[in-house]
């Protein structure tokens, strides 16, 4: 630094700054290249992976939801929204496919594609197999109604038959058989109708049912004229009581059926309402992180967690839904219950949803969502209420029905007792012949309560019922002689046998389409296990990325910081020696200006002795003219010491000027010096301002 002029050593220290503001601008530009890097990955990758994953399982769970409800009620419009569904699906994959291809961070995707489309493709078989035993459980439905008629038709041609001959034989007992048999046929043609409306929720078949059970006091009316025995005639009036409380026990079963469709609606409209905000939300949310993927400072943590919150609610909606058809085909409240009950979970999350939302609009439908989750457990809670209220119905119908029966039975029971001894044979015959109606009947009630209340087990317990017409058919071959009876019994005989097949039939297509019904729930959570997987590994991949780049950002900034305050110090070091370097040789300078004026202060002092003494010289001189007479030694003697005396001034001279042109070269000197001082002052006056900046 020594052997450096002001101005190299002014150079040197600003190539010092700049060096390390290359060195900083470097690191800053690194890490920022760096963050850069890794939001290009959030932007083009880990979000849209978020999204393909949220729009596969939304998919995925309003598909698994339709099929449900086609599966429960086989209506054809719940299969129509089901493929609607799984063309959504399909397109979600494809939106995963097309990520995978393009991404080159997403290694999990790839797996969880294939497992979620191994399970849609599977889940498309069990579609198809769940519309095909749909379409088997028609037509075996069909041939069951059929074959019923036709085992009816037959045993009613049998026993009308028997009664006829009876007629012969006994006009009045066969008028009151006759009677007592439209009765029971009556009766069981009502809960035929009835169990029938139920299973296939036509309230209008159920009117027919009471339109036709108040045909009873017609019948009874012609039977009181004929009937002394006050036993008979107490049957009569519980059977006529029994057939009113059944009936009425039916119309209020319409008028809260009714109820039930109405709270039925309101509850799909809440619910469509319910998942419309919802998705509605996702999708405002989904927008908007879109938006925020390309600006900085985006807080997508907080996004992330709204839709994962609005993930929760949906997941609370489909899952109520769920339960909610589950507790409507199996027939228990409990799941109902218990589906209202997770409904309330709703506010919990939104509550927290809330507390993280801004947005006016996003409130409202926060709002609306929370609204119409209201307005379906109400409805819900009206619809357990009606449900409730059909258990009872449904107790004091067969209660009621049972009583009907129970007089009916006693009644003819009676006729029959009394008839053994005019004609027991005929009398077994009827008896057997009514035991085959008894048993086709009840096996034909077995058949739709099941379907009605959605129990195989009723159904087994029809089938094995229809073991027993086996024993009835060979009792009455033994007392039977007529050709046209023992073919009547043979009709009767395989239309018992196809009716049982068939229900046997049905049966098995039920029970594997419940089978089938459950392999598609564990099909689809498969798939919704995947999307879940990959949401899951996006979003902690997210915030990976987004803590790794706060903390470059942080790392940049401390360097920054750091950086900054060696180039200060670095600075102030280098404008101390700069200042040093300057001022040492201005001192030096000034130094050199005193020695020359000291210099300039003797020569003058010189000059004015010289000077003094030429005037001296020159008044001795003029008094020498005076004394001329002085002898011409003294004269030359004077004349040699003038002669010294100017020589001596002009060496004085030259010294003197030499002396001030010394001086004035040393102001030269020192005003190029100044003027140098001053445009190094100014350079460091700007260093300092930049360092200072």
């Amino acid at each position: 630094m020594k052997n450096l002029t002001v101005g190299q050593r002014i150079m040197a220290g600003f190539g010092m700054l700049l060096l390390i503001t290359v060195i900083l601008g470097g690191l800053a530009i690194f890490n920022m290249k760096r963050v850069s890097g890794e939001s290009t990955k959030l932007a083009l990758e880990y979000a849209p992976e978020v999204v393909v994953a949220a729009d596969l399982r939304g998919a995925a769970n309003r598909l698994m939801y339709e099929m449900r409800g086609y599966g429960f009620t086989e209506e054809t419009q719940y299969y129509e929204k089901a493929k609607t569904e799984l063309t959504a699906v399909d397109a979600a994959l494809k939106s995963a496919r097309e990520l995978e291809a393009k991404a080159k961070s997403l290694t999990q995707l790839k797996g969880q594609i294939d497992i979620a489309e191994k399970a849609v493709t599977e889940y498309k078989s069990l579609i198809q197999q769940t519309v095909d035993s749909n379409t088997n459980l028609a037509t075996t439905r069909n041939a069951l109604d059929e074959n019923a008629a036709a085992y009816m038709e037959n045993s009613a041609q049998f026993l009308a038959n028997q009664n006829t001959a009876f007629q012969k034989e006994l006009s009045e007992r066969n008028t009151k058989v006759s009677l007592v048999d439209e009765i029971v046929d009556l009766g069981t043609s009502a809960r035929v109708t009835n169990f029938r409306a139920q299973a296939t929720n036509d309230m209008k078949l159920m009117q027919q049912a009471v339109d036709a059970l108040a045909g009873l006091k017609q019948l009874t009316d012609s039977l009181r004229p004929i009937t002394t025995d006050a036993d008979d005639i107490k049957r009569i009036n519980d059977t006529e009581q029994a057939a009113t409380t059944y009936g009425s026990s039916m119309r209020e079963y319409i008028q809260v059926s009714g109820d039930m469709a109405e709270a039925g609606k309101q509850m799909d409209a809440a619910a469509a309402a319910y998942m419309k905000n919802c998705n509605d939300f996702l999708l405002s949310q989904n927008e908007s992180m879109q938006k925020e993927l390309s600006q900085q400072g985006a807080n997508l943590e907080e996004r992330l967690q709204k839709i994962t919150l609005v993930n929760q609610i949906i997941d609370l909606g489909n899952e109520t839904r769920v339960n909610n058809f589950r507790s409507q085909a199996q027939q228990d409240l409990t799941i109902l219950a218990a589906a209202i009950e997770n409904l309330k979970g709703v506010k919990t999350v939104t509550a927290e949803l809330r507390k993280i939302t801004r947005d006016a609009e996003n409130i409202k439908q926060i709002d609306a969502t929370e609204a119409a989750a209201d307005a379906y457990r109400t409805a819900m809670e009206k619809y357990l209420s009606n449900s409730q209220k059909l258990v009872t119905i449904r107790a004091q119908m067969d209660a009621a029905a049972g009583q009907y029966v129970q007089q009916c039975d006693a009644f003819l029971e009676g006729q029959l007792a009394k008839l053994v001894t005019d004609m027991d044979e005929r009398h077994t015959k009827i008896s057997l012949a009514n035991e085959v109606i008894d048993i086709g009947n009840a096996a034909r009630i077995a058949a739709f309560r099941s379907q009605a209340q959605r129990s195989p087990e009723i159904m087994r317990q029809g089938i094995s019922g229809l073991e027993d017409l086996t024993a009835k058919y060979e009792a009455l071959r033994a007392i039977t002689r007529q050709k046209e009876d023992l073919d009547a019994i043979a009709a009767v005989e395989k239309a018992g046998q196809t009716y049982g097949k068939r229900m046997d039939e049905f049966l098995t297509e039920w029970l594997s389409l419940q089978d089938i019904g459950t392999k598609r729930t564990a099909t689809g959570q498969e798939v919704i296990t995947a999307a879940a997987a990959t949401a899951d590994a996006a979003i902690k991949s997210t915030q990976e990325i987004s803590t790794g780049a706060m903390n470059s950002l942080n790392n940049a900034a401390m360097i920054l910081i750091i950086g900054l305050i060696v180039a200060v110090a670095l600075a102030i070091v280098v404008a101390f020696v700069s200042t040093k370097s300057i001022t040492g040789p201005l001192n030096r300078a000034i130094a050199a200006l005193g020695a020359g004026s000291d210099q300039v202060a003797a020569a003058s002092s010189q000059i004015s002795q010289a000077s003094q003494e030429l005037a001296e010289g020159s008044t001795e001189q003029a008094a020498s003219l005076e004394e001329s007479a002085a002898s011409l030694e003294e004269l030359a003697g004077q004349a040699q010491n003038n002669d010294d005396s100017a020589s001596g001034a002009d060496k004085l001279m030259i010294e003197a000027n030499r002396s001030v042109e010394d001086t004035a070269k040393a102001m030269e000197q020192m005003v190029e010096t100044m003027s140098n001082i001053k445009g190094s002052s100014g350079k460091i006056s700007g260093i300092i301002k930049t360092i200072e900046e």
